[in-house]
């Protein structure tokens, strides 16, 4: 029987993936279940020959470039695409989709490469013009919305789930959230199942009472991308951002939400919380915002209805703890014990200048090689200091989740 690419993937030891039924053989190592604290497999990492190789600047295209930086210094889903080549140069078990061989190409001209020039991401660029025609031309776009657009035309390429006939959610509203959770998440995976989505997926959890009648509203929704405020002050803790994030929300006046209860539109409260965090965790800080009547100094202007918030975030190398901002029940098992729930970082996307699209991006990458982290502007690389990394200008952060 012909296996897909990521039951082949998973046979092979090549990745585990959370949601698998495939059983796992037998290890004569220990080494996949020790997993460097930043995503990567230690015997795998002496196989690659590169990781600091530039990306070209196709006109505008640094938000894109960061983006790729990033994305290919994901170990888990860069081991998993490299797992296995064949003659057409991908993984075994995987049709030629045009994004899949786009990318297989990059991560093995940045990975298997002893070139030194920056390579041209022209393929990758041509294909995703066609599937999202804001990125066609040459004009500066958003690092977050391209990173979003491209995990997700990642995914459907390699989606598993072909019938995507409706089905209706088997959700019991009088069972406790994290079962409701459960459900939904089933339901989620029985139209989605990709190598991509077990990465970066996650769930969120959105939790509203009404403040007339106390009735609980509940939905779980899955997201690629978590985007969080960012306070207008001189400086802030990642975790402060996080906690502004979950913290409730009073919905009144043109926001009040309809209760099913009173039958009317009520006054409520509403809160969002982590029910499932991903294996990388995509955290985005909206920087970017409505520009108010006065403009505090770590504000920059952006065209004249937008400013940019320059707050310095402080934000962690390692041992970031999502438990605080989960759902109660979240990754807990049957006796309510929660398992750790620690990031690492691994790539930091930053924006330079007052305006999104005419800015500059650059990212910051963990490289498991040498152990170190660099700095990727486009075609130029250099060694970075982790603590010198600019705080003031990361805006897009990828975080994997720590396995011993």
């Amino acid at each position: 029987m012909e296996q897909t690419w990521y039951r082949e993937a998973v046979s092979q030891g090549w990745y585990e993936g959370p949601s698998s039924s495939v059983p796992q053989p037998a290890s004569t190592s220990e080494d996949w279940y020790q997993l460097r604290d930043r995503g990567w497999r230690r015997s795998y990492v002496t196989q690659l020959t590169g990781g600091t190789r530039g990306l070209a600047n196709m006109g505008n295209t640094c938000y894109m470039n960061a983006v790729l930086q990033c994305l290919m210094h994901c170990g888990m889903l860069a081991e998993v695409m490299l797992g296995s080549e064949d003659s057409t140069g991908l993984p075994v078990g995987i049709k030629p989709q045009p994004l899949t061989r786009a990318f297989t190409e990059a991560l093995v001209e940045h990975w298997r490469s002893s070139h030194e020039l920056a390579f041209r991401p022209q393929l990758i660029k041509s294909v995703m013009a066609r599937s999202a025609p804001q990125f066609a031309g040459f004009e500066q776009q958003d690092a977050q919305e391209f990173l979003v657009f491209f995990l997700d035309a990642l995914h459907e390429e390699l989606n598993e789930v072909k019938d995507k006939a409706y089905k209706e959610i088997q959700d019991d509203e009088n069972a406790q959230g994290a079962e409701r959770a459960r459900a939904w998440w089933a339901h989620y995976e029985s139209l989605n199942q990709s190598v991509v989505k077990d990465i970066f997926v996650g769930q969120l959890c959105s939790r509203v009472t009404c403040s007339r009648c106390g009735h609980v509203s509940m939905v779980f929704d899955p997201f690629w991308s978590l985007s969080i405020p960012v306070p207008d002050e001189a400086s802030c803790s990642l975790a402060a951002c996080m906690h502004a994030f979950i913290a409730p929300e009073n919905l009144s006046g043109e926001n009040r939400f309809f209760c099913g209860r009173c039958r009317t539109h009520t006054d409520c409260m509403k809160q969002m919380t982590l029910s499932r965090c991903p294996d990388v965790i995509v955290v985005h800080l909206k920087r970017f915002q409505t520009r108010g009547a006065s403009m505090q100094r770590t504000r920059s202007t952006r065209g004249s209805g937008f400013s940019k918030l320059a707050t310095v975030v402080n934000f962690p190398l390692s041992d970031f703890d999502l438990r605080p901002f989960c759902a109660q029940g979240a990754h807990e098992d049957t006796y309510g014990y929660q398992e750790p729930l620690l990031y690492n970082l691994i790539g930091v996307v930053n924006h330079y200048g007052a305006s999104g699209t005419h800015g500059h991006y650059t990212a910051d990458c963990f490289e498991p090689r040498s152990d170190q982290w660099f700095h990727y502007d486009d075609s130029s690389v250099r060694a970075l200091k982790a603590e010198t990394m600019d705080q003031r200008s990361a805006y897009v952060m990828l975080f994997a989740r720590a396995t011993a």
